[in-house]
């Protein structure tokens, strides 16, 4: 990895002085913008498992990250560069989650991938990442089948962590976790954070929950802010 250029400290001296002159009440970022954010949905199928994950960045750590992924070092990522670099982000980030049927690890595939910069607090960009993961299993789920899910990705960081399971055809029981997790999205996929649970966040890192019979049919997902691999993805303007 070459040196930072003099124009690149600069402006991660320019990112620390933003964070620390912005007020926690001013932040754009409505946990602070020092966290690193975390959403999981399990949609559990029959013979699949499909995977809808999120990480909602905040504006000091994007900040180091876009000097990461800014590879030409003019201060900006182009729409280029994070189209190469969003599926980077999401194969980074799968060897930390850890979905295991039956005691076995499964290795999901990724399907789709995405990575925008949503404005932040003085102008500074956050940054979020979305994986689309699909593992598709050899056989249908025998009734009883003991699933679990940890997302182990950045533990030393603040921030929200909520995990979602959705049963798709499939009854789901026996849920547990740290926070008891429940089929209903709280967070809007970390773009609409409860007001009431600002001070005390989810911090949801684990589930454990075992596969019924028939159950009712999830209704048709596809997340807007991934793209197929191999595909364009959507054109996202940079806000700094």
């Amino acid at each position: 990895m070459r040196p930072p250029t003099a124009r690149r400290r600069r402006l991660a001296i320019l990112a620390v002085v933003l964070g620390l002159a912005v007020p926690a009440a001013a932040s754009a970022h409505p946990l602070g913008n020092f966290t690193v954010n975390h959403y999981a949905a399990l949609r559990v199928g029959d013979a699949r498992i499909d995977l809808d994950v999120v990480v909602d960045v905040a504006e000091i750590p994007a900040f180091q990250e876009r000097i990461r992924i800014d590879a030409d070092g003019d201060g900006n990522v182009s729409a280029g560069e994070a189209d190469a670099a969003r599926d980077d982000e999401c194969r980074e980030l799968l060897p930390s989650l850890e979905l295991r049927v039956d005691g076995a690890r499964v290795v999901p595939e990724l399907a789709a991938a995405g990575l925008s910069f949503p404005a932040g607090a003085g102008g500074v960009p956050t940054m979020r990442t979305v994986c689309q993961l699909e593992a598709v299993l050899g056989k249908p789920l025998p009734e009883g089948a003991a699933i679990t899910f940890a997302d182990t990705s950045a533990p030393e960081r603040i921030g929200w962590r909520e995990i979602v399971v959705i049963g798709d055809g499939r009854a789901i029981g026996g849920v547990d976790g740290s926070a008891a997790p429940t089929p209903e999205d709280v967070s809007r996929r970390l773009t609409a954070y409860p007001e009431s649970l600002l001070q005390q966040p989810l911090d949801v890192r684990a589930v454990a929950f075992s596969v019924g019979g028939e159950g009712p049919v999830a209704a048709p997902f596809v997340a807007p802010d991934a793209s197929p691999l191999g595909g364009a993805a959507p054109a996202t303007p940079d806000p700094a």
